[in-house]
């Protein structure tokens, strides 16, 4: 979040040392999937157009879709 001409930044470990949670576990590891893996996988899990799944992924560059995306969609 900005905050003057500064970027403010956050981390698990600042919210677990603010709210006094502990943060336990290892952290989420996902696997390398190719995009013409995941875009399938999307297209038959979300139930959208592939069309807009290649232009989500193109915009976001990467393997994933931003949470707007899935507003839009649920």
């Amino acid at each position: 979040m900005p905050v003057g001409e500064m970027t403010l930044t956050v981390t698990l470990d600042d919210v677990a040392s603010l709210l006094d949670i502990p943060i336990t576990g290892i952290f989420y590891n996902y696997e390398h999937m190719d995009k013409e893996v995941v875009i399938p996988m999307l297209v038959g899990l979300l139930g959208v157009e592939y069309k807009d799944v290649f232009d989500e992924t193109k915009k976001t560059r990467g393997r994933h879709v931003c949470l707007s995306c899935l507003w839009g969609v649920y």
